[in-house]
């Protein structure tokens, strides 16, 4: 009877997040869909780079040929250990394009933050655009179709929720995971109202007016940040200026690589999420994801109807949430089937924070201590 009412408590949660998932979306302006010319002037668009040699061609390729938008393109080499520096000068013959070096990263400063603002300081737009370096701008009118929702919804800072590019089996298998969570504790319909504090901006691509960028401190105002760009959301909502998510159906970015790269980001993202909602994580996502296949397994050896029943069914939800965002993404949903071995892992990586005071995270070949 216990596995009964559990597993049907998990039903009922996964129906609530479905139709929640859905509702979250449909709220989401969709810069794909938009029409017009752009007539503000130049756009900066800055691009931090560390160890990207691999990607950065298709990143500047996409971005170079974008359409009806005067922008430069500034191209921040963070310390790289690889060919990135080399790659960045082989597109410099473009007189839209501007190649800085960071140097050595100040004391007080992370990796990324240090790159922005170098970026900053070398830009002359009165629009920046903060674009990550294995963001991809998928239609000639990206750019452009982001600064026409920026501006006909008259907001001070713009951020795009991307496509997720899962080119990895790992990634197809927890991407999509870690995306339904993230509907669930940053709701972009609480992120853009300007009664909630909740921010959620995404460094894939962020579109700041400068002034605006200026007057909450720019990434100098959060160098030491580990999540910088959710701290630079929280200080433009917190200034009373209008922020807005939409819905970036034209880019694409990768969250994370491999396994060690997926756990650096968990811990990231865990780090600023506050106890509560990791304790909550870590006790109900066993029991909506977890708990429903292991009652499943059993009750097809004891062949108990109603534990079969119920069972399957959370099963068959958690397959349909996990198949929405594989969907939305453009891949199989067949890879749903691997949601409790993305659940396990997350839910493991919860209650490693939990467990510690202080934790190192490895992010782009850097280490950084942070209290959990």
């Amino acid at each position: 009877m216990v596995a009964e009412i559990l597993t049907l408590l998990a039903a009922l949660l996964l129906s609530a997040w479905i139709f929640r998932r859905r509702g979250e979306l449909a709220k989401l302006m969709d810069v794909g869909k938009v029409e017009g010319s752009w007539g503000g002037g130049l756009v900066s668009v800055i691009i931090p780079v560390r160890n990207s040699a691999d990607i950065l061609p298709k990143c500047l390729e996409s971005l170079l040929s974008q359409r009806d938008v005067r922008f430069e393109a500034i191209i921040v080499d963070d310390s790289s250990s690889d060919s990135s520096l080399e790659v960045a000068e082989r597109y410099a013959d473009d007189v839209r394009v501007k190649v800085v070096s960071a140097g050595e990263k100040p004391e007080g400063w992370t990796g990324k933050t240090w790159a922005c603002h170098k970026g900053f300081l070398n830009s002359r737009g009165g629009i920046l655009v903060f674009m990550d370096s294995d963001t991809l701008l998928e239609h000639e009118h990206s750019l452009l179709n982001a600064l026409k929702i920026k501006e006909g919804a008259g907001v001070d800072v713009l951020s795009l929720y991307p496509r997720f590019r899962l080119e990895t089996m790992w990634e197809r298998l927890w991407t999509p995971f870690m995306a339904n969570f993230v509907y669930i504790i940053a709701p972009p319909s609480r992120v853009n109202s300007r009664e909630h504090r909740e921010s959620f901006l995404m460094g894939a691509f962020s579109v700041f007016s400068r002034e605006v960028y200026e007057a909450v401190g720019g990434h100098e105002a959060v160098r030491m940040e580990i999540v910088e760009d959710k701290a630079l959301g929280d200080r433009v909502k917190s200034r009373g200026f209008r922020f807005m998510l939409a819905y970036g159906s034209g880019i694409s970015t990768r969250w994370a690589g491999g396994v060690r790269e997926s756990w650096n980001a968990l811990k990231r993202i865990l780090s600023i999420s506050g106890k509560l909602k990791v304790i909550t994580g870590a006790v109900s996502l066993p029991l909506v994801f977890i708990l429903p296949p292991a009652i499943l397994a059993y009750s097809l050896i004891t062949w108990n109807i109603f534990q079969l029943s119920s069972s399957l069914l959370a099963v068959a939800l958690s397959l349909i949430l996990q198949g929405l965002e594989l969907r939305r993404n453009g891949y199989s949903p067949v890879y749903a089937l691997g949601f409790p071995l993305a659940a396990a892992f997350t839910s493991l990586c919860m209650v490693w924070v939990l467990l510690r005071r202080r934790m190192v995270i490895e992010w782009r070949g850097r280490r950084y201590t942070i209290s959990s």
